[in-house]
């Protein structure tokens, strides 16, 4: 009996994200605009999680925990070009952490509203390259 060999590739996969960039955010194949919109996610999905942790710590009393969220937070504030805002998130973390005080002193209400006005602008231009993506 003859057999045929049928060359038959494996169906490339893609993750979820992928598939809301593309399918969502990008249409085209410009891999820099669809780094870029992976980098705006991934910011926010770190900095969401990252301030629903440090409000439960801050209502736990965990200082230790707020440290180790805002260590956290960091690559994420540096990987987004936030320099002055990786300054702060630097300075409260040797406060609770090493109880090293700054000065000036940062103030952590100030930070997390910084984190929430970052994330703000990161989902703006996330809709940003919708538009002009679509």
């Amino acid at each position: 009996m003859f057999k045929s060999k049928v060359n038959m590739s494996n169906p490339t996969t893609r993750s979820t994200k992928e598939l809301v960039l593309r399918d969502t955010y990008v249409t085209g194949n410009d891999e820099q605009e669809i780094k870029k919109a992976e980098n705006y996610l991934a910011f926010m999905d770190i900095a969401i999680q990252g301030l629903e942790d440090i409000q439960l710590n801050i209502e736990n009393l965990d200082h230790l925990g707020i440290a180790r969220n805002i260590q956290i937070l960091k690559p994420a504030i540096m990987s987004m070009g936030y320099a002055s805002l990786y300054s702060t998130a630097a300075a409260l973390e040797n406060e609770f952490l090493n109880d090293i005080i700054s000065n000036p002193r940062p103030s952590l209400e100030d930070f997390m509203t910084e984190i929430g006005v970052a994330i703000k602008t990161a989902n703006t231009q996330l809709e940003g390259m919708r538009v002009s993506l679509i």
